[in-house]
């Protein structure tokens, strides 16, 4: 199962890499003879592309679609230009989903793994049938103080009526 947990301030419409304000994965893949393999990372806070094994990455090396009016995903890739590859360091993963047949639509999820920036092997291609993933949205709520706002000044506005 891999999981994106992201949030936007958009409520409509297709969603991209750069509309993002927070962007994180986990998956578990059972193996039967290496795994299970879990792991998370966290792609982008506050806006900003984190680095991936060390090495820094941008939202242009994000791959991310998600079109808010239909709640359908036709893109994901954590690597898109595998800037982990060669300088990365330590165990990493690309996770990219993709359909081979259908340019655009995405039902199947692959999973290199990197070790030291070097890549080790493929641990995952499974279809969305077999509910390889999911996603969760979180839009960025307006703040409650901000939304109180206006009934502060209207008190304000009486009170200094009053003296």
């Amino acid at each position: 199962m891999i999981t994106l947990d992201w949030s936007t301030p958009e409520t409509s419409g297709a969603i991209g890499a750069g509309d993002l304000t927070e962007l994180a994965i986990s998956f578990t893949i059972v193996d039967s003879f290496d795994g299970p393999w879990t792991w998370s990372e966290t792609i982008i806070t506050g806006g900003a592309a984190q680095p991936i094994g060390g090495v820094a990455r941008t939202v242009a090396d994000i791959a991310f679609e998600f079109d808010l009016d239909t709640l359908t995903i036709a893109r994901f890739d954590n690597d898109l230009d595998l800037v982990q590859q060669d300088d990365g360091t330590g165990v990493t993963y690309n996770v990219y989903f993709r359909d081979i047949a259908v340019p655009g639509a995405m039902d199947r999820a692959y999973v290199d793994l990197y070790v030291d920036g070097v890549y080790e092997t493929y641990i995952g291609g499974e279809t969305e049938d077999e509910q390889i993933w999911s996603q969760s949205t979180s839009p960025v709520p307006l703040p409650a103080g901000l939304a109180l706002l206006p009934l502060g000044l209207v008190g304000l506005a009486a009170l200094r009526r009053r003296g």
